[in-house]
C-alpha cells in the first residue's frame, strides 16, 4: 500500500463538532471557560454492564488506577496514550474525584463525554467525525505521516471500544492501552480485518483540529 501525505480526516463520510483540521495528541492547556468534567459519571451510560473499580485515585503502587479488571475505562487510557499523560494526570486534568473514576469503569463514556474530554484538555480544538468501517479505511492512505487520533469502534450490541491510532512510516499503529497491546497494520485489507474483528459497525474519530 502506498500512502501518501495529503492530510485527510479519518473518516470520508461523516457528521463532525467542528471544522476539519490537524491531527490530535498534542495537548494544550485547559480552557478556564470550559470547567472542570466532573460531570463525566453523569453523562456515562451503562454499555456492558459493571465491572471492577480501580484503586483508590492518589494511590502509587505502581501500576495505573484503570488496570486489569476495569471493563469500561478505555477512554481514559485512550486520552493517556494520545497525550503522553499518566494516568493519574488524566483524572487531575479532568478535575474527576474517585468516584467519577468508578462510575466510568462501571459504565463506559459516551461519545459526546469523550469529545468534552478531549475538548477540556485541548482548549476546545478537537474534532468528532463518525462514519463506517469503509469509510476509515479507504482513508487510510490519506492518513500524513504522524497522523494520530482517537479511535472509537461501535459494535451493534452497543458495547464500543476506544483505542488510539498513529500513522508511522507506512503503517498505522493502533494501542489499546488497556491492555498495553499495539497492533500493526499496513494495508487497507489488514485494518479492515482488524475492525471485523472488533465486529466495529460504526466508527468514531477525534483528532486536533
Amino acid at each position: 500500500m502506498k500512502i501518501s501525505s495529503t492530510r485527510s480526516g479519518a473518516v470520508s463520510e461523516h457528521t463532525q463538532d467542528s471544522p476539519a483540521g490537524h491531527p490530535a495528541g498534542k495537548p494544550r492547556a485547559p480552557s478556564a471557560s470550559l470547567g472542570q468534567l466532573s460531570d463525566l459519571s453523569a453523562m456515562a451510560r451503562p454499555k456492558r454492564g459493571a465491572g471492577a473499580t480501580g484503586p483508590a485515585m492518589g494511590a502509587d503502587n505502581g501500576t495505573t488506577p484503570f488496570h486489569a479488571g476495569t471493563q469500561n475505562d478505555c477512554g481514559l487510557h485512550t486520552i493517556a496514550s494520545l497525550t503522553g499523560w499518566s494516568e493519574p494526570t488524566v483524572v487531575q486534568k479532568l478535575g474527576l474525584s474517585e468516584q467519577d473514576v468508578k462510575d466510568i469503569s462501571a459504565h463506559g463514556m459516551q461519545p459526546d463525554t469523550v469529545t468534552a474530554a478531549f475538548k477540556h484538555i485541548n482548549n476546545g480544538n478537537v474534532e468528532h467525525r463518525q462514519g463506517t468501517a469503509d469509510d476509515l479505511v479507504k482513508g487510510l492512505a490519506q492518513f500524513p505521516e504522524g497522523h494520530q487520533f482517537a479511535l472509537g469502534m461501535q459494535r451493534d450490541s452497543g458495547i464500543g471500544h476506544l483505542v488510539s491510532a498513529k500513522r508511522v512510516g507506512d503503517r498505522l499503529d493502533i494501542t489499546d492501552r488497556q491492555i498495553n497491546q499495539t497492533t500493526s497494520v499496513r494495508s487497507e485489507q489488514e485494518l479492515q480485518q482488524y475492525l471485523q474483528q472488533q465486529g466495529a459497525s460504526k466508527i468514531h474519530t477525534w483528532y486536533d483540529k
